[in-house]
């Protein structure tokens, strides 16, 4: 919604008419914050939250690495043994285009040889998880794939990305 204003050069207003013009333009800055309010939350201004979760049942395997990025930040490598998280807090951008991408990867010592299991995946894609999980976003990965929880759905972890099959 646009809001244009044409005075005439060297004309007279008025002081009635000038507070007129105050009046709409107070109003048009309240009613464009209130339309916009759910596009602020929406779009970056509150706090977002991620937790990974090492949900590994087997306590042989070896620690879980986790190498989160987004086009900006390289938030670099965690080992999360069974029962760790790893808490990620951002803001996202204000064009709705914010993505974080986790490289993961461990050692299934389950298998003879041990097999090296690793995948990367998008656990935060900013129009995607505002469906799913707002501002707090939890994802469990265990032995057979990556599970995010849907708190505005089913409120349970759901199977997103299974593992990449070994080569």
């Amino acid at each position: 919604m646009g809001i244009m204003a044409v005075f005439k050069v060297g004309s007279r207003v008025s002081s009635n008419h000038a507070s007129n013009i105050l009046a709409l333009a107070i109003l048009a800055v309240v009613l464009f914050g209130c339309s916009t309010s759910s596009i602020v939350s929406a779009s970056g201004f509150s706090r977002v939250h991620v937790y990974i979760h090492n949900d590994f049942t087997d306590q042989n395997l070896q620690p879980l690495s986790v190498h989160c990025k987004s086009r900006d930040d390289d938030l670099g490598e965690r080992k999360l043994t069974i029962s760790q998280y790893y808490h990620i807090t951002f803001r996202p951008n204000i064009w709705g285009t914010t993505k974080f991408w986790c490289d993961m990867s461990w050692m299934d010592t389950t298998k003879n040889p041990p097999a090296l299991v690793q995948g990367t995946f998008d656990i935060y894609i900013n129009g995607r998880e505002y469906g799913i999980c707002n501002d707090e976003c939890n994802w469990s990965v265990r032995q057979d794939g990556l599970y995010e929880f849907k708190t505005k759905t089913s409120k349970k972890y759901e199977l997103v990305y299974p593992w990449p099959a070994s080569s």
